[in-house]
This record gives structure tokens, sequence and C-alpha cells, in this order.
């Protein structure tokens, strides 16, 4: 175990993008002309309403186990540029760009970064996403395919599979993720002087390396707070710092400021 440990950490930080990656998840959404359901076959008491050219600000800073780390945060300004698209087998996609500056300031662009995503009546589904929150918990050397995720179900606490997926990296280890989702309840995030009555989403899961007779399960925590209109937003999203058998990843925060 502590030498899966040891190795993981090391190649990280050297890692390239050299992976085999395969995966058998075909999670999709069930339906997709915008009927006001949930998962559970229930009327969904909200729906969400994106609005193609809103635009919305954040701040969004990095975690360890103590809070924030200083100095770590950063401006991301986020645009619904597009609706109506064909992506990935689904109809009705809207595309969004995020630009992730440097710091608190609009002097540099650090990343700009597109996803894809549906609101259908109360469900958020959204391509690649737990991929992309893998990679960057894990870092480069992590590819895992990407699929039609669900973030959020307004209504369902019962549950659902979020994501699995599997990938081989030659010379290292066997990754396999799993991630289950759950509605939480509804919560009033304040931005400024508005209150936005806001969908609260619990994403759990693991990522399981495996090498040989050695594994390491590290844990995966994600709190997904997203408004229903004026604006369809993200309004908080947490991702938790994670820990396991000597391997530690770091958090963020994203934290709605204003929007248009």
């Amino acid at each position: 175990m502590k030498n899966v440990s040891a190795i993981f950490v090391c190649t990280l930080a050297f890692a390239t993008t050299w992976f085999v990656a395969c995966s058998s998840n075909n999670s999709n959404p069930a339906s997709n002309n915008n009927s006001n359901n949930n998962n559970n076959g229930n009327p969904a008491a909200h729906s969400f309403s994106p609005v193609i050219g809103s635009t919305a600000q954040y701040d969004q800073w990095t975690t360890d186990s103590t809070g924030k780390i200083p100095n770590s945060d950063q401006l991301v300004h986020e645009t619904f540029v597009a609706g109506g698209l064909s992506y990935q087998g689904m109809q009705n996609v809207y595309l969004l760009v995020d630009s992730i500056f440097h710091d608190t300031t609009t002097s540099m662009i650090s990343e700009v970064d597109s996803f894809y995503t549906i609101a259908n009546g109360g469900e958020l589904w959204q391509f690649g996403a737990v991929s992309k929150e893998a990679t960057i918990l894990g870092g480069s050397l992590l590819n895992l395919p990407q699929h039609w995720d669900m973030v959020a179900n307004e209504g369902n606490t019962s549950g659902w599979m979020v994501d699995t997926a599997s990938q081989n990296i030659p010379n290292f280890a066997n990754v396999f993720l799993q991630l289950n989702g759950k509605d939480v309840g509804d919560t009033n995030i304040t931005v400024g002087t508005t209150t936005l009555l806001s969908n609260h989403s619990e994403l759990a899961g693991t990522m399981l390396f495996t090498a040989g007779t050695q594994s390491v399960n590290e844990p995966l925590h994600i709190e997904v707070y997203t408004s229903y209109a004026n604006p369809t937003a993200t309004t908080k999203y947490i991702i938790a710092p994670a820990y396991g058998a000597g391997i530690f990843l770091l958090g963020s925060v994203r934290a709605l400021q204003s929007w248009k």
C-alpha cells in the first residue's frame, strides 16, 4: 500500500498523457424532451431553465485539510453561448464556456474551458463532468472516459448512479471510479443582496487504484448547488479534499458572485 501511494504521488508530479483508457458505462439521459419529471417518476417541484447569452461570475479557490489555501483565488466568467445543439447522441444541448483568470483580476486568462449540458425539467446532465473532476483531483495522468453524467435530479432523494469508469495506465495501475448522487433538498444561497433558491445535490464515491496485490481507495465527495431560474446557474460547487492511504488530493470551491 505504501509503495503504491509513493509511486502514485511521484508519477502525478511528472505525468504525461501516455495512457490507454476503456469503460463500460452507458449512462445517458433517459429522456431528452424537457419533461418535468425526476427519476423517481414523480413531477419535479422545480425545473432548470438556462438562458442563452446569460453570464455568471465566480470566485474559486483551492482547499486543503485546514480550509482555504491563501492566495489561491481565481476569477471565473461563465457564459451560456449556445443552445439547441446536438452533441454525443443527445439533442437540445447547451454549450457553456468558462474563462478562468490567473487571479481575481481580468488581466490574464489562465485557461478557457467549454462543456456541454442538458436541462431536462428537474434534471441537469453534463458531458464529462466526472472525468474532468477526476483529472483536476488526480492530475493529467488520469484521463477517464467521458459520459453524460447527471449532476442534479430534483426530488430524487433515493439516489442515482452518476458514473462508473475505468482506465488502465500501463506499467502503473488500473483505475476504477464510481460516483453516486442524491438530492438532499433545496436551500437558499445568498449572493450579494439576492437570495437564490438552489437545488442541492451530493455526489459521492471512490477512485480505486490497483497495482498487483496493492490498492489505494481514494474517497470523492462533491456538493453541487444550482439555482432554478433567474439565473439557472451553479451557485456553489465544492470538491472536498481527498485523503486515502497516504495520498492527499486538494479540493476546491466555486461560489457565484454576480450574473446577468
